[in-house]
């Protein structure tokens, strides 16, 4: 009976020592792999870091650039309407002066003797601001142009606040205004029926 007990006892003995032993292997891995895992979490987050820092820096960068961009274009912006104001100043004076014909006559000729290429139902407002603008300048831009100051002749803009009035209506609105005036023109223009119609 004692022999079966201390048998029991040693074999309880050798299960606990190997449980033992086991658990120290299991605790010594978990050690390796938690130690391991925490390099590894380290380089993560020192690698996340150095991406947010490098995506920060880009976006600081181009947040900066915006600014300048912005102020630029709004410098671009007051210049443009000055120098608009002062060819609507010139263009509002010579439709008004009995020398309306000879001046416009004289732009026309000026501009053809540089190359520039103008059509026969070129407006006045046109002719000034490709006068101004030049030949490099697009049709379309010298179009538009032209509209706003063809937009503030019709809404009786005084010369000197032409800019503020400009700056207020938005170019934008100022020449879609202006289109559908000439689309309006247009149409009435095609109703009317020629006399040796009727």
């Amino acid at each position: 009976m004692s022999t079966a007990k201390a048998k029991t006892s040693k074999q309880v003995k050798r299960k606990k020592t190997a449980k033992s032993t086991a658990i120290a292997v299991v605790k010594r891995n978990q050690i390796v792999l938690k130690q391991d895992y925490e390099a590894k979490l380290a380089e993560f987050n020192e690698r996340q870091g150095e991406i947010e820092k490098t995506i920060r820096n880009w976006g600081q960068r181009l947040a900066k650039t915006q600014k300048g961009m912005m102020k630029l274009n709004e410098a671009y912006r007051q210049f443009l309407y000055k120098l608009l104001q002062e060819a609507y100043a010139v263009y509002k004076e010579a439709r008004s002066s009995e020398l309306a014909d000879d001046f416009f006559a004289e732009l026309r000729y000026e501009l053809k003797s540089k190359d520039i290429k103008i059509q026969s139902n070129t407006t006045d407002a046109a002719l000034i601001i490709r006068f101004v603008c030049g030949a490099d300048v697009a049709t379309k831009t010298v179009h538009d142009y032209s509209r706003v100051l063809m937009g503030a002749e019709y809404s009786n803009v005084k010369s000197d606040g032409f800019a503020e009035w400009l700056q207020q209506q938005t170019m934008t609105k100022v020449i879609q205004n202006q289109r559908e005036i000439e689309n309006q023109t247009e149409t009435r223009t095609d109703r009317v029926i020629p006399p040796f119609l009727t």
